[in-house]
């Protein structure tokens, strides 16, 4: 049953609550549900939310611990993990890691709260604590975003290959400065980089 007029929205101005609520949006799937928010006319939906929002304002205005709820837009890796043989940066999969991090942390927080925060703690009772997905990204992938030579067999293999490689052009580059600089071919700074290129 409709409890309010057509026109409702156009006369209270909902389009500027929208505008209002995009601003404090953190990420666009966030802002995305602001922009597509309709007024509620469900009672007993619009009781819940509005549940929620006090139990949550109540928190803040007591100046209580809340953990933090920032995390970076993964819609893209989501969309990425689906695709058969999908490939992710290492960036893009520490950004799982975080939003995992965060999902946990907030799993933890409200472990105890279902007498003191019911209808928030009913928001997350169907999410589980897991740290699979940290544990096995922690194994491949170290924090600065590079993939640990661990990771494979083959990875390590050729990472200590490439880094003989480098020992002996780094040997047989300095061999020849020596050998220039003896001659008197070299100027004073005796090695610049052209190109991307060491060069004497």
């Amino acid at each position: 049953m409709r409890l309010y007029p057509d026109d409702t929205s156009v006369q209270f101005e909902f389009d500027k609550i929208q505008q209002f609520v995009h601003q404090y949006c953190r990420t666009n799937g966030a802002k995305k549900m602001a922009d597509s928010l309709t007024p509620i006319d469900n009672k007993e939906k619009l009781s819940a939310i509005l549940g929620q929002v006090h139990e949550y304002t109540g928190i803040l205005a007591q100046g209580s611990f809340f953990p933090s709820t920032q995390f970076p837009e993964i819609t893209r890796e989501v969309e990425l993990l689906r695709i058969s043989n999908g490939v992710l940066s290492e960036k893009q999969f520490l950004n799982i890691r975080e939003v995992s991090e965060v999902c946990n942390t907030l799993l933890r927080f409200f472990k105890d709260k279902e007498n003191a925060l019911p209808r928030l703690y009913r928001l997350l009772e169907n999410i589980y604590l897991s740290t699979d997905i940290i544990t096995l990204i922690d194994g491949v992938i170290a924090a600065p975003g590079e993939v640990k030579s661990t990771a494979s067999t083959n990875l390590a293999r050729i990472r200590r290959e490439l880094s003989l490689k480098r020992r002996e052009v780094e040997k047989l580059f300095q061999q020849q400065v020596q050998k220039y600089r003896k001659l008197g071919y070299l100027g004073d700074t005796e090695e610049t980089v052209h190109n991307g290129h060491r060069v004497l």
